[in-house]
Formats: C-alpha cells, structure tokens, sequence
C-alpha cells in the first residue's frame, strides 16, 4: 500500500482492510527473492480505470487472478523460474496457464468462507489430523492436461498446504517447532523450503527502500 488520507486527491484510492494501512493506492509487485529487486509493479486502479480502456490484458483466459498472474510474469516466461504466491494467488488455472508460458509455480491455500476450487480441503485436513508435527505429503492432480500437486505440511493447530506445479519430496532446510515445551526438528521439503525462503522478497525490498 501506498499511503494516503483524502481519496478526492488520490486516483484509484482503495480501501483494503486488511493491510497495516488500509487507505492509499495498492500495488501489485513481483520481486526476485534473490536480489529482491521488484521487477513489475501494477496499480489497482478499482472503479477509477476509464471504461473505454475495456478489460486489463489475459483477463480474458481465466478470470482477473488469471490475468493478473500471466501479466506479472511476462517478462520472465519461458525462463523455468519459479513463482512463489501467497494466498491471493490460489487460483489453480493461473499456476496452470503460467506453467503453459514456461514457469512454476506454488501458491498458499487458504478456506476463506470456502475452500479453493479442486481443493478439498477438509478431506485433506481429516487425513493428517493423527500425524505427528513434520508430516509432508503430496496429493497429485490433472487439470486442463497439467499435473498439479497439493503439498501438505502437519502443523500443530492445523495443516498447510501449497498448490504446486512442480516440486519433489526432497527434503531441504532444517526447521523447529516447539510442542509442549519440547523441539521438534525437521526437514522442509522443497517446495516449502522455496515457500519459506521467498515469500518475503517483496517485504525485504520495501524495507531496503525506508532504511
């Protein structure tokens, strides 16, 4: 968010209630989470973009997420990278289309009100529920032709998950928990290991930038 008071003198002014400060100018970015240099910002321009302007590029494959999705990675298609999302993001279609311009993909899965489409989440949650804290498993799937998975990671109050289209379940960086005052360590496996590792890019850019 870029913060602003008087929406009068702020075009495409939001409000996003969830952010820390809610009122401003919102953007879209996408930064490398090796040098977190952002490389594509978009304003959310809400009821302030001019109608005559029509709909945003590639909404028209799958939806605004879709759209969005396949617009921030254009300059960095068919180059094999992998692009970590949050739960904004958890649109299975758009890690699909981004994996048809030559990238991969994961995105965090969130029930808000409902589950994600193709994910049942509470079957998910039912079949973990009895595994110890560490516990990591991969459900496979097929959509439009391209294999997906849904990585899943035991925490102690609730189970994570990742829709992917890549991944193995080698395992990568050490972690802890602590459970009733004892440690428990384990392995992520890779595609949480990239989830952790670079889920904060853009916030570390922003940070760069105010210090």
């Amino acid at each position: 968010m870029s913060k602003w008071i008087q929406r009068w003198t702020c075009p495409g002014f939001v409000f996003c209630p969830r952010k820390p400060w809610p009122f401003g100018n919102e953007w879209h970015t996408i930064a490398c989470s090796e040098t977190t240099i952002i490389f594509f910002v978009e304003l959310v321009e809400g009821q302030d973009r001019p109608r005559q302007l029509g709909a945003k590029k590639y909404n028209n494959i799958g939806g605004k997420t879709v759209g969005l999705l396949l617009r921030m990675t254009e300059n960095i298609w068919h180059s094999g990278r992998v692009v970590v999302l949050d739960s904004g993001f958890c649109v299975l279609l758009a890690l699909i289309e981004i994996k048809k311009k030559g990238l991969f993909g994961a995105a965090v899965i969130k029930k808000r009100g409902y589950w994600p489409k193709h994910v049942d989440g509470e079957a998910i949650n039912r079949k973990l529920s009895a595994e110890p804290v560490g516990t990591q498993t991969a459900l496979p799937g097929v959509l439009s032709g391209v294999r997906f998975h849904i990585y899943c990671l035991k925490e102690q109050e609730y189970t994570m998950m990742l829709m992917s289209t890549y991944g193995t379940m080698e395992e990568k960086s050490e972690t802890v928990r602590s459970i009733a005052g004892l440690k428990k360590i384990f392995k992520y496996t890779e595609v949480f290991h990239n989830h952790f590792k670079g889920r904060h890019s853009v916030n570390d850019n922003n940070k760069t930038q105010t210090n």
